[in-house]
């Protein structure tokens, strides 16, 4: 389901609500990876725009749906930018702190895969 939504969007003329309704009855089990997989896409139809992807990872019903798509387009930020310097300022975009602290924990973790020596 990592790349599933790609085809979600295209088949629903890009509209992230409705593939969050889609992912909630994929396989059980794969539920998160689908909105995760709906993060990366909500960056990547953005060019990795902060306000953009923030508004389509909103569009989802719940703080898990909500979550788990920034999570994936946090990642996304970081590979595009090769930085998290960015990816950063998405997360301290969000209104929830508990969200926020997901999304930059996510962040430093991912990033320090790009730095290890």
């Amino acid at each position: 389901y990592l790349m599933q939504t790609s085809y979600m969007l295209k088949v629903t003329n890009y509209d992230f609500k409705k593939v969050f309704d889609l992912c909630e009855n994929v396989d059980k089990g794969f539920e998160n990876t689908c909105y995760r997989s709906l993060g990366r896409d909500a960056s990547g139809t953005s060019v990795s725009d902060i306000e953009q992807t923030r508004t389509k990872c909103m569009l989802g019903d719940n703080f898990e749906q909500k979550s788990e798509c920034m999570i994936g387009a946090v990642k996304d930020f970081v590979s595009y930018y090769y930085s998290d310097t960015k990816a950063k300022q998405l997360c301290e975009s969000l209104e929830d702190d508990g969200m926020e602290k997901i999304c930059l924990d996510t962040a430093e973790e991912y990033y320090s895969y790009f730095t290890k020596k």
